[in-house]
């Protein structure tokens, strides 16, 4: 069988009609396992993809969706917001345009509307400040896409997809994504697994593709092979 782990991204998630033909031709018509992987609400990405029937993860690890059923991880203890927290808030008032958000399980810088300049900076300084401040603690700080986020490290994107790893041995295994938190999910995949990285950037993966609209036509190609009887082959 084969597995695709198809990690977020705006092009690739948009519940288009394109999209959805191509996702349930890799899904149903073909016998191949898929998962979408996303930092979206669960109930948001059920609302966009839960009519496929693939298996889906929702906000970054934190649920995961598998033979029809959600599961919620489980909640680590949460102190450390407090200490965390007035961290971000004062740098939200340092760089105009930034703000601070929240969800169950961590919290985030967003720089995204700021100047980007003084962005990049500040998110340099701040996410450096964080991995000392928090050094002796079981948490994750990420920086990339505009954002400097804090959360427990046992939620990602790679712990949320060993349920199906564990499933099967399976002959043929492809991961697409985009950000910094699909590097999680690439680095859980076993040896021969087929990596994509979208853009070109730094990242463990082992390929790259220049566009989400390449990724889509890679799709389409496989669920057509596939269905006619062509298997993956590398």
């Amino acid at each position: 069988g084969t597995l695709v782990p198809c990690a977020e991204a705006p092009a690739l998630c948009e519940p288009d009609a394109g999209l959805v033909r191509i996702l349930k031709m890799l899904y149903r018509e073909t016998g191949n396992g898929l998962i979408v992987v996303s930092g979206m609400p669960q109930e948001l990405m059920e609302r966009r993809l839960g009519r496929i029937g693939c298996g889906l993860v929702a906000e970054g690890g934190a649920w995961t969706k598998k033979d029809g059923v959600w599961t919620e991880a489980n909640k680590p203890a949460l102190r450390w917001k407090g200490s965390v927290r007035p961290v971000l808030e004062d740098y939200a008032v340092r760089v105009p345009g930034s703000k601070v958000g929240e969800s169950d399980y961590g919290l985030t810088w967003d720089y995204g509307k700021a100047d980007p300049e003084l962005g990049r900076l500040r998110g340099a300084e701040l996410a450096d400040h964080l991995t000392h401040f928090l050094a002796n603690e079981d948490l994750r700080v990420s920086h990339g896409g505009k954002i400097v986020e804090v959360r427990d490290s046992g939620i990602n994107k790679g712990q949320a997809v060993l349920p199906w790893l564990m499933d099967r041995a399976w002959d043929f295994i492809l991961a697409v994504g985009d950000d910094w938190t699909d590097e999680d999910l690439f680095r859980m995949l076993p040896p021969g697994a087929y990596t994509i990285k979208v853009p070109y950037g730094p990242s463990v993966a082992g390929f790259y593709l220049d566009s989400f609209q390449d990724v889509r036509k890679l799709l389409l190609e496989m669920a057509k092979a596939k269905r006619d009887g062509n298997q993956p082959t590398g």
